[in-house]
């Protein structure tokens, strides 16, 4: 029997990569109580990233920049191995570069920078090492930020710089989420007849290695379901999801998901917080945002 978890999380483009984890712990902050919900109709995450597929030209290109050094990243993580059905740090960067239907010829080119970087040619310090950022903003909701940065400092400054700008802070919130490695999948582009949100459903309940149902988006052209599992299962999940002909939206080996939600921000405060996301989601060293804050499309 699956646990049914619910819960609002939002993620940004980009790869965790096994490599230095910096967490900045400055002081703590108090527990948000938990309001649970069931089903989600199209406004979490997931469309947030759909919608990314209508920014405009420059934001697409910084958004395929970020996700270039994700696979070439993936790949030295990997030890040069470009199987995304062996290498799960490729996989992960790959489903991205779907979610914003990045061009073929730039994954390809990540792909062979990324060859070269794990066989010393390319300069495979060029992706630099993960560090992990806690901060709260100035609306009470706690965020995790994720990147690649080959100059911890310059990253920090201007992380907290996002933070600070807006009378937030950096500060302990790890203890408001909990790692978990996840899968989000739905219909495959092109392919038809596509299944409905209870068939997917119903194929979720079949997986095996599935620990919880995260997240049901009930978008009617677009359907998705999240899955939280183990990293050891996370290559036989994502095999079982494309033998049943679906695809793979997104996949993290790590994923900070929140244990609460703050759902009581007023329109001006939601303004204001999302001001502080783009702020983050501005700095070329960032690949992903994981928060608390329960925003509708």
């Amino acid at each position: 029997m699956f646990q049914r978890v619910t819960h609002q999380t939002f993620l940004h483009q980009s790869l965790l990569t096994p490599t230095t984890h910096a967490s900045i712990r400055l002081a703590i902050t108090p527990c948000i109580p938990n309001v649970l919900a069931t089903r989600h109709a199209g406004h979490n995450r997931w469309s947030q990233i759909k919608r990314a597929k209508g920014a405009n030209d420059v934001a697409r290109a910084k958004q395929f920049s970020k996700i270039a050094t994700s696979i070439i990243a993936g790949i030295v993580a990997g030890k040069g191995e470009v199987d995304p059905g062996l290498n799960l740090y490729l996989a992960s960067a790959l489903a991205q570069a779907r979610g914003i239907q990045m061009p073929k010829a730039n994954v390809e080119g990540a792909i062979k920078k990324g060859l070269a970087a794990a066989a010393g040619k390319g300069g495979a310090e060029a992706t630099g090492d993960e560090v992990v950022y806690e901060g709260m903003t100035a609306q009470g909701v706690s965020v995790v930020v994720v990147a690649l940065s080959s100059n911890r400092n310059k990253t920090f400054a201007e992380v907290r710089h996002c933070f600070t700008k807006h009378d937030g802070a950096l500060k302990s919130v790890m203890f408001q989420f909990e790692k978990r490695s996840r899968l989000v999948f739905g219909n495959k582009e092109g392919v038809e007849p596509k299944k409905t949100m209870d068939d997917l459903l119903n194929i979720a309940m079949e997986l095996e290695g599935v620990d919880d149902i995260g997240e049901e988006v009930d978008d009617a052209e677009d359907p998705s379901i999240e899955l939280f599992t183990t990293v050891p299962q996370l290559l036989k999940l994502q095999k079982q999801v494309l033998e049943q002909g679906l695809e793979v939206k997104e996949m993290d080996l790590v994923a900070y998901i929140p244990t609460s939600r703050v759902e009581s921000l007023t329109e001006a405060q939601l303004t204001e917080f999302e001001k502080v996301l783009a702020d983050l989601e501005n700095q070329a060293d960032v690949t992903k945002i994981f928060h608390n804050a329960s925003i509708s499309a």
